[in-house]
């Protein structure tokens, strides 16, 4: 018998593995493409449903209080009173609705607003918003709608009068959409309503009751909280009482808030400071390089051209580069000058000569200097390294400034004073007591952690002093105490800590605008017995273990005259603004 081996055809096989896979792949995206599409529309027609729900509602609900008449229109504890609840709740096809009613009168401006209204009649009109939210899918939604509500006849005072409520902040300008709450549980019905400023910061809320004891209190998201303030045994004469509505008449009250800031407070118990001499003479090792200047015995001058000097020249010191540094405090001359020449001091970064520190990080650094530089704003980590120029001009050709030799200070290291407890007092106050003392709005307490750190979150613009531990004394407060915290910043405030003796002086020297006077030597004097000591970064010193008596003081500070001595009567823990 004869046997064939028949091959198979093409079209008799099977997939291949590959193609299989192949198959199974588009399988899976055709299906996955059906099943999320279909996953979408599902979503879409939910929302589609949620939303006619809530629309229905809310239309429901307008054309009810629009049936209602004039007087009826308004909420409970609203203004205006009326039956009509603030906030409810209602079911609808398996959702859950909240439902908000907010019904005002308003000042038409088209007779004037407020104060300036023609006829002293600022209800013209009732104005009702109604709105359904909802959550769906973790989000939340809303439908909104408003109508105007005209009275039959001509406007007519309805009774009670317009409470003006001006909002501003820090800076005196117009705060709009800041939350108004003024309630008065002494009227019947009670009333517990809630406005929004507008563009010009301004609520106007018109048709309250003619009664007394309004309570108001103003605040928005992140800002902080002014408000009126019932007298009480612990606040007997409150600088903002509750206001009083009068008949037909316009009430007008101004509140000042601003968004909140954070202070990081930073305490030490001991600080090494060095300073660094460049001397700029002969022999003396501290030029780096010169252009037009003539290294003397005694300092650096203008070269001459002839018998005069020439109009501009400059010096570098060797670079200043500290092993360890913690902060940069401040760099200081020992120079001359008359009233024809002038220092102009820059900081460079590292070891260069053309390399400016940017304005940016030190601010004036490209005009240059004309006296000592706190330099506490520069981060040791990007400037570890400096080199000072100074160029020295003169518009006379018989004169030439000099300068003798550069000091520049800095913080080695610090030891962190631990679990210091700190009170935080700030200067606004809300009221005073019966005998005329101040009763704060803000008073903060805390404990520095292991680091010797408290973090302040949520403090109000103000001016803050700080009260230390019993038996210790602030030497130092970096930028200042009173620390000054402005809107919407963030702070940081070193404190450095020593233990009290029976009588101090810190002094803190500053410019007129508060700028602090750094490199500034201050000698005190109670009639023979001296002591001195130089203002460091932020322009202070402090002076321990010293007589209850009056001291003078007196400042020498480079480029300018010696401001004038000032007496200080040294009792106790004291601390004098020297101001120059």
């Amino acid at each position: 018998m004869a046997l064939f081996n028949r091959q198979s055809s093409g079209a008799d096989r099977g997939f291949s593995l590959v193609e299989s896979l192949v198959l199974i792949g588009l399988l899976t995206f055709l299906f996955t493409g059906i099943f999320y599409g279909f996953q979408a529309t599902l979503v879409l027609i939910a929302e589609n449903r949620a939303q006619v729900t809530a629309l229905s509602l809310v239309t429901d609900r307008l054309e009810s209080i629009r049936s209602l008449s004039y007087v009826a229109v308004g909420t409970d504890g609203g203004i205006p009173a009326g039956a009509i609840p603030q906030t409810s709740t209602t079911t609808a096809n398996g959702i859950e609705f909240t439902e908000r009613v907010l019904v005002e009168y308003v000042d038409d401006p088209a007779d004037g607003v407020g104060v300036s209204d023609a006829n002293g009649i600022t209800t013209d009109y009732k104005r009702v918003r109604v709105s359904y939210t909802w959550n769906q899918f973790n989000s939340p939604r809303e439908v909104v709608l408003a109508s105007n509500i005209i009275p039959r006849s001509i406007e007519s005072d309805v009774g009670g009068g317009t409470l003006r409520v001006n909002v501003f902040d820090a800076a005196i300008q117009p705060v709009s959409g800041a939350e108004v709450q003024v309630t008065n549980t002494t009227v019947s019905p009670a009333v517990s309503v809630v406005r929004y400023t507008n563009s010009e910061g301004v609520a106007l809320i018109g048709g309250a009751p003619a009664a007394s004891e309004y309570e108001l209190l103003v605040t928005d998201t992140n800002y902080s909280t002014d408000q009126t303030h019932q007298a009480t045994t612990t606040l007997p004469n409150p600088d903002k009482s509750p206001v009083t509505v009068v008949e037909a008449d316009v009430t007008t009250m101004n509140f000042f808030i601003d968004e909140l800031s954070d202070l990081l407070l930073r305490t030490r118990s001991a600080e090494v400071t060095t300073t660094e001499e460049r001397l700029l003479q002969t022999g003396g090792g501290g030029v780096a390089t010169t252009t037009g200047t003539v290294v003397t015995s005694t300092s650096t001058r203008l070269a001459t051209a002839g018998s005069d000097y020439v109009a501009s020249g400059q010096v570098f010191t060797q670079p200043i580069a500290p092993a360890t540094i913690e902060e940069w405090g401040a760099v200081r001359l020992q120079a001359t000058t008359t009233a024809n020449t002038e220092l102009r001091t820059r900081l460079y970064i590292g070891t260069s000569t053309t390399a400016l520190v940017p304005e940016v990080d030190l601010p004036g650094n490209t005009i240059g200097f004309t006296g000592n530089i706190p330099i506490t704003v520069l981060d040791v980590s990007i400037y570890p390294v400096l080199t000072v120029g100074i160029e020295l001009r003169s518009v006379s050709g018989s004169t030439t400034p000099t300068v003798a030799s550069v000091w520049v200070d800095y913080t080695q290291s610090y030891t962190p004073a631990p679990n210091k407890n700190l009170v935080l007092e700030s200067t606004k106050r809300i009221g005073t007591l019966s005998g005329g003392e101040p009763v704060l709005k803000h008073q903060y307490a805390g404990t520095t952690n292991g680091a010797g750190e408290w973090q302040l979150t949520g403090v109000e613009w103000d001016a803050y002093a700080v009260q230390p531990p019993t038996g210790e004394v602030v030497a130092k407060a970096c930028p200042n105490d009173p620390v000054v915290v402005d809107p919407a910043t963030s702070g940081v405030l070193d404190l450095l800590l020593v233990p009290a003796t029976t009588h101090s002086l810190r002094l803190q020297l500053s410019e007129p605008d508060g700028t602090p006077v750094v490199g500034a030597t201050v000698t005190i004097d109670a009639g023979g017995t001296d002591r001195t000591a130089v203002t460091g970064s932020c322009g202070q010193v402090y002076f321990g273990g010293l007589n209850e008596t009056d001291y003078t003081v007196a400042a020498e500070v480079l480029g300018r005259p010696d401001p004038a001595d000032i007496t200080v009567a040294v009792s106790g823990t004291t601390y004098q603004l020297y101001g120059l």
